[in-house]
């Protein structure tokens, strides 16, 4: 009989294609607001400004808010019982499921940006996902956590095999990055942190003084297009390799 590693896995989903899809909604809608603004009459503007800035601040906190899920998956001798909900209490809404080992139909490896999931297709077509959690590394900075995350992986494809006549193969899936639409948000982030940064140099250039916290943010900008080239990258890359290995598989 098959004795778990880790009986649960539990960590936090971090929704980062819905958090920046929504944020940057939420700021071309502020912007356009801001538009509008300017047609108004002059002794309206002011409190029309101060309904856009609340507003604006409100939607920020809700995305930031509803961009964290709680993930645990739990382990049974044949079976395995998923919850998810909401970080923070009534903020969405939970989803709970006892999959029995048996309908689970692929088991697929994910990176979205730079951390790892576990995605389950079932027979009758739900998906499930599981990332990756992160403990306290050097200087209590937050590092992924890569023993625990692949001993559970090792031992949920291990009872998987277990309660299935033939074997089922590791595949590996796509994120949102990794989608044409995901491409072409990472490339405009790209544009807009060069032009960030190309702002931020220009300044420095023409002789604008810096106190310490502000050369550490303009340090920040200017590395800004490296970081955002590299995820595009990264993606890119994952991608090709995922759709290639696709190519060569055999089909049913």
């Amino acid at each position: 009989m098959l004795e778990p590693v880790r009986h649960s896995y539990r960590a936090t989903y971090r929704r980062s294609a819905y958090v920046m899809l929504a944020l940057l909604g939420v700021l071309l809608l502020s912007g356009m607001a801001l538009v509008w603004l300017l047609t108004l009459p002059g002794a309206v503007q002011e409190e029309a400004v101060l309904a856009i800035g609340g507003i604006a601040i409100l939607s920020v906190l809700a995305v930031m808010i509803t961009g964290f899920r709680t993930h645990c998956w739990t382990l049974g001798a044949d079976r395995l019982h998923i919850e998810e909900r909401p970080m923070v209490p009534f903020t969405g809404f939970a989803r709970r499921a006892e999959l029995p080992l048996r309908e689970v139909a692929a088991l697929r490896q994910v990176e979205s940006g730079v951390e790892r999931l576990i995605e389950i297709g079932t027979r009758n077509g739900a998906v499930f996902r599981l990332p990756q959690a992160r403990t306290a590394g050097p200087r209590g900075v937050g590092v992924p956590d890569v023993t625990g995350f692949s001993a559970f992986e090792r031992e949920l494809l291990a009872r998987i095999a277990a309660a299935q006549a033939a074997p089922l193969a590791v595949q590996q899936g796509l994120s949102f990055w990794n989608t044409l639409p995901g491409l072409a948000f990472l490339a405009l982030m790209v544009l807009i942190a060069t032009a960030i940064a190309g702002l931020t140099g220009y300044a420095i250039w023409g002789g604008m003084t810096l106190r310490h916290a502000a050369m550490q943010g303009a340090a920040i900008a200017l590395l800004l297009p490296f970081g955002a080239a590299y995820l595009l990258v990264k993606a890119a890359r994952r991608r090709a390799r995922v759709l290639g290995l696709r190519k060569h598989q055999p089909h049913p």
